[in-house]
């Protein structure tokens, strides 16, 4: 099953739960300045490079920690392809919300950048009333969003938030209650630029988000040798 089709049914529970702490932009102050070097393929971490030692209990530097992950080269192997969607679903909707919850909780031992995860991870706690991880999650969710929001204002391509992935791009708008309706690739400089809507109704708006390390990798990927 396509995982994304796995999630469907749980789509407008996780918008909802995420509408409780809706984070917006303007909340956040954008970063003084603007890095001046664009990332290559030379920045990037090989795969047997250990990442950053961190546990969840932890409260990290989410700046370096996003950029420490962003700069893997097994960042799609670990954050995304991995990602456990189709068995946290199957728990959740099965009501299974103790195991649901630690599926997600082990599967951010491997990517605890994930934003979307650790919703889903707020998501299983919830209805086990289970306020400590529900906190804990929480405080993970907001420190990731929080440190994306604050590399620009997501208003023009020169402003466009700098996103470790294109799933962080998505987590930035169920944080602020928008549905994506259009997604196009803008060169010069390369960025994302998005059509978007609030979810309960209304204007559009045009938000831009620049994925710069989804391109380095991918970038990486296309050129490496093939075995």
């Amino acid at each position: 099953m396509n995982p994304s089709i796995a999630l469907r049914p749980l789509v407008g529970a996780l918008l909802a739960l995420s509408a409780g702490f809706a984070l917006a932009a303007d909340a956040v102050a954008p970063a003084s300045a603007a890095s001046a070097v664009a990332p290559s393929a030379a920045d990037l971490i090989p795969a047997d490079v250990p990442p950053p030692a961190v546990t969840l209990a932890d409260s990290p530097d989410f700046d370096a920690l996003r950029l420490a992950y962003a700069r893997r080269v097994d960042f799609n192997q670990r954050c995304e392809t991995s990602k456990p969607t189709k068995a946290w679903a199957t728990a959740q909707q099965a009501n299974d919300f103790a195991a649901a919850y630690d599926i997600a909780e082990k599967w951010l031992e491997t990517c605890p950048v994930s934003e979307a995860v650790h919703l889903w991870a707020i998501a299983s706690a919830k209805p086990l009333g289970d306020s400590a991880k529900i906190e804990l999650h929480k405080r993970w969710y907001f420190g990731l969003l929080r440190s994306a929001l604050a590399t620009g204002d997501g208003k023009t391509p020169a402003t466009a938030w700098k996103t470790i992935s294109v799933a962080e791009e998505y987590s930035i708008l169920i944080s602020m209650q928008l549905k994506a309706e259009k997604q196009r690739l803008l060169m010069n400089p390369m960025v994302d630029g998005l059509t978007a809507r609030p979810v309960g109704g209304g204007d559009p708006v045009e938000l831009y988000f620049n994925p710069e390390w989804h391109f380095v990798r991918l970038q990486h990927s296309l050129s490496a040798p093939k075995s």
